[in-house]
């Protein structure tokens, strides 16, 4: 937890220094040239508000609450109008909580940004996604209570996802930026399905981030 909040802190710390020292190093006629491509990579931190389960020994099961999550995230967009842009988002996550198997998640969305405030390539913006998510498990040979041997094997269970998202592109240089960002994920796992007898699969999963991005610019209009 104490982890969580120091990461937190330096990306807030982060974000205020890069806008500030981005608004006095920009210079003016580029500020107001608006790229209608840009491209994200992102570094994700944040925690899992919901249990998650996990085999331990045999065929036990333990669940448990306020899981990390760590994650990276490749997301194009074109900006169709000085407000609006579209694009597609996906990565890997990695959870880290209590358990013998690691646990991915993969995902693919479809997004679209508002842009907030005056046009230019430095600007806030809100961001909304919708897609699928996949949970990866890998389970290794073990024995049930019953004396029964299952194998090695890795459970993939898909659900919707979406998400919502408040950030700010900082540009840079005229092609190179930063973009720290604040989202919430849903993630619309089922309920009723139970494992070990089955593939995994966990409640509805509410997963907080901060992000930092490196963003490239591009199609200047």
């Amino acid at each position: 937890m104490r982890s969580g909040v120091l990461a937190g802190m330096v990306l807030v710390i982060g974000w205020l220094q890069a806008d500030a020292w981005a608004q006095t190093t920009v210079t003016t006629a580029a500020s107001h040239e608006v790229p209608r491509l840009t491209v994200g990579g992102t570094a994700l931190f944040g925690t899992v508000l919901g249990s998650l389960c996990a085999p331990t020994t045999g065929d036990v099961i333990s669940c448990g609450a306020d899981s990390t999550v760590a994650g990276l995230r490749l997301s194009p967009r074109w900006r169709l109008s000085n407000d609006w842009a579209v694009g597609i988002s996906g990565g890997v996550a990695w959870l880290g909580r209590g358990g013998n198997v690691p646990t991915k998640l993969w995902d693919i969305q479809f997004t679209g940004r508002y842009h907030l405030g005056a046009t230019a390539a430095s600007q806030y913006w809100l961001d909304a996604s919708a897609g699928l998510v996949a949970v990866e498990e890998d389970w290794p040979t073990y024995v049930t209570d019953s004396r029964m041997a299952r194998a090695a094997t890795t459970y993939t269970t898909w659900a919707p996802a979406g998400s919502l998202a408040i950030g700010r592109d900082v540009q840079i240089l005229r092609s190179f930026g930063v973009a720290p960002e604040i989202r919430v994920h849903c993630l619309g796992f089922n309920v009723n399905d139970e494992f070990p007898n089955t593939a995994p699969q966990y409640r509805p999963q509410v997963i907080v981030v901060l992000g930092l991005s490196l963003v490239g610019f591009g199609f200047y209009r």
